[in-house]
């Protein structure tokens, strides 16, 4: 009996150590790995907004070559869904709940086996001066008794994420490349500019990713309150740039036309003049992604020049419409 007595206690203590410890241990994880990729959000969005297009870089589908799919009704958006069998996979479903457009993606996992487990998934999106960067990670909560697992999940879990994203960049990049034409570049010159009046709406403060939008409902705007004397322009619409900010990846610009005839101004819609001069000129060919190797083209022959002036705007002169003209043929 005493040396029964002596093993109960020895139990005691060591299961008291063990819930001792375990109540010390945060039971939350949040496991995440990321990657540049060579694309725009938009995309990068559509390989993993769209379920269907997770087989093209998934590493879990391409080890486990028995998974079957099975996709629900809704693929793309807040609702798509889909379920998967394998011998090593396992057995569970994923549910996109969150789905913010070229920036945000959360899914509900749910494993049934080889054990049942619940989780959040997640991809954030960023725009960098190169492409994307793409953050994708996994985040739960551990029960009570399992809270020892936390401290192995990112051994577990960041390899796989490390494998996902170089095939998702390779297979992004790929079908980015495919999707858009080289983008070419004159010779860079200094050029005479003559006078010019204009009208012109103002955006401010406009994230880099929202640049296109912005312009449209400028112009949109300004061909509105011109009417039948849009028909007059004297030169190609055009934007001036007055404030790129790399920190905030936001810009401040201008959308400007130059009639040769006289619209009523308001608050949205104004007047300015350019006084003329010599300016620094390339002409860029190809999708209006590719106006940036313009700009580094003439930052990079100013400095070679020792070219310098106290305020300096960087104007883009549209010659065309992107949204009703072929990327081949800007």
């Amino acid at each position: 009996m005493k040396a029964l007595k002596i093993i109960l206690i020895v139990l005691v203590v060591i299961v008291g150590g063990y819930l001792i410890w375990m109540s010390t241990i945060d039971p939350h994880y949040d496991v995440n790995r990321e990657m540049e990729i060579k694309a725009s959000p938009e995309q990068v969005w559509a390989n993993i907004d769209d379920l269907t297009q997770w087989e093209l870089w998934s590493p879990w589908g391409m080890r486990d070559t028995t998974m079957v799919i099975t996709y629900g009704e809704i693929t793309s958006g807040e609702g798509a869904s889909y379920s998967w069998v394998g011998e090593t996979a396992g057995t569970g479903t994923m549910t996109t709940t969150v789905a913010t457009p070229y920036e945000y993606q959360e899914v509900d996992l749910n494993f049934t086996a080889p054990m049942e487990t619940q989780s959040i998934g997640y991809f954030k999106l960023e725009l960098t001066e190169n492409g994307t960067r793409v953050i994708w990670g996994n985040k739960g909560k551990f029960p009570f008794g399992m809270r020892f697992m936390v401290s192995s999940m990112d051994q577990w879990m960041g390899p796989d994420f490390e494998e996902g994203l170089s095939n998702l960049k390779e297979v992004t990049e790929k079908m980015a490349a495919e999707a858009s034409p080289e983008v070419s570049l004159s010779e860079v010159e200094i050029v005479d500019m003559p006078a010019i009046d204009y009208y012109y709406t103002y955006s401010e403060n406009i994230p880099w990713t929202e640049i296109g939008d912005q312009m449209g409902v400028g112009f949109g705007t300004l061909m509105a309150a011109a009417g039948p004397d849009a028909a007059n322009m004297t030169m190609a619409p055009f934007a001036i740039y007055t404030m790129w900010d790399e920190s905030t990846q936001s810009c401040s610009f201008r959308n400007c036309v130059s009639l040769s005839s006289e619209i009523e101004t308001n608050e949205s819609i104004m007047k300015g003049n350019y006084s003329g001069g010599r300016a620094v000129q390339v002409i860029v060919t190809g999708p209006y992604d590719g106006t940036g190797e313009g700009h580094m083209a003439i930052e990079a022959f100013m400095q070679e020049n020792d070219l310098s002036s106290s305020y300096i705007e960087a104007w883009e002169i549209y010659e065309n419409d992107p949204s009703t003209v072929a990327p081949s043929e800007i």
